[in-house]
């Protein structure tokens, strides 16, 4: 088998190089960056486990799989801090959240995302050597979106970490589904689980990986026999809720579904057993994000609004927010996948071995599940999409290419150079990322909001532009749960205007206010959206001069529609 060129120095020495790298880029995001929505709410999750003692029953209420808030805030802030008062919803900031998010957002850069490259780098080098292992590391490293999701304390980058490493537990399971094995296998997808909800997803690869396994040594004298596989598959079932559970640390109930069937005599029943399952913590926040998903949230895609969703969301953003470079790898291991399948489907998917195999179920059960989801908000929801691809187009490349040494060390300069290229023209606003063909990060406005966007991170950013250029009182429509004011932001609401809309020398308005979401049905910044910004800080507010008589009538507007 052909293989990549070898790299000089140790393998360590080039996974730390790529470490600082990483770390260095997350640094400068966080101090540019102001608190994100959904910190705020981990935050206040957080300090409730640390009042109670206890995992907080939001936990579950609001569909949050607890596991890396109590790696990411509850860990480095439990014994240093008072959480003080119960607050009065987990969306409400105070002043001093800042200082404890930046804690867990350094741990979260230190612990997640330092994790994901590891597995990145240790998987190719196993399989392919240091070269391989640099270059799909180095790829993770310089991807907009790695970065920008390695910078915050939220869910996000702990569940691809633990999905790219329960794919790996996976492959590794199958190949020889012991009991030690098994274990292993359903202690590491419990704990995914815990991290992520969605990531329910890794049972069913499990199944399909094992059952394919079995059909594929049907011809040899193999380790993996029909029984062992039905063996291996009903004692992962029967050990990953435990897992799940103790990933929750054991909690039940919530302040609408309290705890039952709490005796032995209860318990001896059917239903005991099942009013107790139902009243676990994961059964209840997994429920609840059953309901979410199919109920949907609002949602804005390329000039619409919707409650359901579109089947199309996911790979809109995929499309939008992917560097060219990610692109181009996705097409290759595409046309991989193409050429493979041209001597027949089913040879292909027996003929490629068992880790490339795991990742292609994960990435097709995870789309399988996001285009027939109505919960599109956030290109987030694909993160996992990412380290996948690395791992798989950079095996195939350097498999490929691995006996043209010259040919491959040109394609990977040239893969790194795009890949830095696409990270240096939006740093370190990584979260605002869009590749040219959708225009640039100046343009995604009009394509995406929310999280994929505009997540509430941009107060520093505005705030330098109005120190810079405003002179006079401002408007503020900001989305998001951060305190304006701890970032010297001063500005007044829509609806509690403290002078004459005459007075007023600009309106920042973040995207997702801009297109009328959560704004209870109210679209009031409707005629703002054909007027061209004298400003985007940060690329997800938008600052409008009020001096010009179209953004005076569209404020006048906006006052009639909120009032």
């Amino acid at each position: 088998m052909p293989t990549a060129p070898n790299l000089p120095g140790r393998p360590l020495a080039w996974l730390a190089a790529l470490l600082v790298l990483l770390l260095a880029q997350t640094q400068t995001f966080q101090r540019r960056h102001s608190i994100t929505y959904d910190e705020t709410i981990y935050l206040n999750l957080a300090l409730d486990t640390i009042r109670e003692r206890a995992i907080s029953p939001e936990f579950p209420a609001l569909g949050v799989a607890p596991l890396p808030v109590l790696a990411h805030y509850v860990l480095p802030l439990a014994w240093t801090i008072d959480p003080g008062e119960k607050r009065p919803s987990s969306q409400a900031p105070r002043d001093g959240d800042l200082r404890l998010v930046r804690v867990a957002r350094v741990v979260s850069s230190v612990v997640a995302g330092g994790a994901l490259v590891t597995i990145i780098f240790v998987w190719l080098l196993r399989r392919r050597g240091t070269f391989a292992a640099v270059l799909g590391a180095g790829l993770a490293v310089l991807s907009p979106t790695v970065v920008a999701h390695a910078s915050l304390a939220t869910t996000d980058m702990t569940a691809a970490v633990l999905g790219l490493g329960g794919a790996a537990a996976i492959a590794w399971w199958a190949s020889a589904p012991t009991p030690a094995r098994t274990a292993a296998c359903a202690a590491l997808i419990a704990l995914a689980m815990s991290a992520k909800y969605s990531l329910l997803i890794l049972l069913p690869v499990a199944v399909i990986v094992v059952v394919r396994e079995v059909i594929r040594r049907s011809g040899e004298r193999s380790r993996v026999t029909i029984g062992q596989a039905l063996g291996a598959v009903a004692l992962l079932a029967v050990l990953v809720p435990p897992f799940w559970w103790a990933g929750h640390l054991f909690a039940r109930g919530t302040a609408d579904a309290p705890a039952s069937a709490a005796s032995l005599a209860e318990l001896a029943t059917v239903d005991g057993v099942r009013a107790f399952a139902l009243s676990t913590a994961p059964v209840l926040g997994l429920r609840h994000q059953l309901i979410h998903s199919r109920e949907g949230e609002e949602a804005f895609l390329t000039g619409e609004r919707s409650n359901r969703g579109w089947w199309y969301y996911y790979p809109m953003t995929f499309l939008v927010k992917s560097t060219p470079v990610e692109l181009l790898l996705t097409v290759c291991v595409a046309v991989f996948l193409a050429h493979g399948a041209s001597r027949g489907v089913r040879r292909a998917l027996l003929s490629l071995d068992t880790a490339l195999f795991t990742l292609l179920c994960v990435a097709v059960v995870l789309w399988a599940g996001v285009t027939t989801s109505s919960l599109d908000i956030g290109h987030r929801y694909i993160l996992l999409c990412y380290p996948v691809l690395f791992v798989a187009a950079i095996d195939r490349l350097t498999e490929a290419l691995g006996g043209r040494p010259a040919v491959l060390w040109g394609t990977a300069g040239l893969l790194l150079a795009g890949q830095l290229a696409s990270s240096l023209s939006i740093a370190p606003h990584y979260l605002a990322y869009a590749n040219g063909l959708a225009g640039g990060p100046s343009r995604v406005w009009t394509l995406l909001a929310d999280s994929s966007l505009d997540w509430g991170q941009d107060l520093p950013a505005l705030r330098e532009y109005l120190d810079d250029h405003v002179r006079g009182p401002v408007i503020l429509s900001y989305f998001g749960t951060a305190l304006p004011d701890a970032y010297g932001v001063r500005g007044d609401d829509l609806e509690h205007l403290h002078h004459p809309p005459e007075e007023y020398a600009a309106i920042a308005i973040s995207v997702t206010h801009l297109h009328g979401l959560h704004l209870g049905q109210r679209d009031p910044f409707e005629r703002f959206r054909s007027l061209t910004a004298s400003a985007q800080p940060g690329y997800s507010i938008m600052v409008y001069d009020l001096s010009a008589p179209r953004a005076r009538e569209a404020l006048h507007y906006a006052l009639s529609v909120m009032h």
